[in-house]
């Protein structure tokens, strides 16, 4: 899986186009696991300043490259300029680093959701551009409670396996 989503990153992410990304769902469908295996492998996606696993520069690509497809499968929205904010704080566990406690947010957003707790960030998330962005604040907007970084990044994974395989 590695291989595709080397090759095809930085032509995503710097050239944007349907062709390279159809490119790029054709390349990963040839190596395409088990849904089970595929969900297990998600796991392994995420970024973060404290956690020394999900640490450096291609963890951050990888994020963003997620983040990126769901955005453009959401709203239709190609998206480039913006923030990786972590739902919870990613200092208090390495559950926390993972995609599924990740969203795309435009810098001053980001910037005022510092040091809040769930409940404050949900007004923030719903003044973002972003479909997943404010998807996700709706959905927990009256049971931030609820929210479990792991279960979401399941979710996500599930999600992405369903774009990749329905487009064989």
């Amino acid at each position: 899986m590695e291989d595709p989503i080397y090759k095809y990153s930085p032509m995503l992410e710097n050239d944007f186009s349907e062709d390279t990304l159809n490119m790029f769902i054709d390349s990963l469908n040839k190596r395409l696991p088990n849904k089970d295996a595929f969900v297990n492998l998600f796991k392994n996606i995420g970024w973060s300043n404290h956690t020394t696993f999900y640490n450096d520069s291609n963890n951050k690509e990888r994020v963003k490259l997620v983040l990126e497809i769901l955005e453009k499968n959401k709203s239709g929205q190609n998206i480039t300029d913006y923030t990786i904010e972590h739902i919870l704080p990613d200092s208090e566990s390495e559950d926390n680093a993972q995609i599924g406690n990740l969203l795309p947010l435009e810098k001053e957003l980001n910037r005022r959701c510092d040091n809040l707790c769930l409940n404050k960030k949900i007004s923030i998330y719903k003044e973002s551009n972003f479909a997943i962005t404010r998807g996700f604040a709706t959905r927990f907007e009256s049971k931030a409670e609820m929210f479990n970084p792991v279960e979401r990044t399941k979710y996500l994974a599930e999600l992405i396996y369903g774009f990749i395989t329905n487009n064989k």
